[in-house]
């Protein structure tokens, strides 16, 4: 499981905002946590549900730094020009806002 990570609530989750990658077989161990009862679907944030899933699976989880989980007008120079890149931004108003904030010559799709 790839994402930006976040370490609270006794686990360690991908925040939701940024997006997640799954590898075929974290989905796989996943589904079969779920199923089998060794992950319970609580009431609490999906991501944070995700990252209790993640421990009961045994799962592995990779922190990405260029997956931001903040909105794009929130980013630093320094995050916007860091050598990783940022792969996914969150809450934006429009596709121009993201264009501006990237230096882009036209909005993103």
């Amino acid at each position: 499981m790839h994402g930006y990570m976040y370490k609270a609530w006794g686990t360690t989750y991908p925040t939701g905002g940024a997006g997640v990658i799954l590898t075929m077989s974290a989905a796989h161990a996943l589904v079969n946590a779920a199923n089998s009862g060794s992950c319970k679907m609580s009431n609490t944030n999906f991501d944070v549900m995700l990252g209790r899933c993640a421990d009961a699976a045994n799962v592995e989880r990779v922190h990405v730094e260029g997956m931001w989980q903040q909105p794009v007008g929130t980013l630093s120079k320094s995050v916007l020009t860091a050598p990783w890149g940022v792969l996914s931004v969150h809450k934006y108003k429009s596709p121009q806002e993201v264009a501006e904030a990237f230096s882009l010559s036209g909005p993103c799709q």
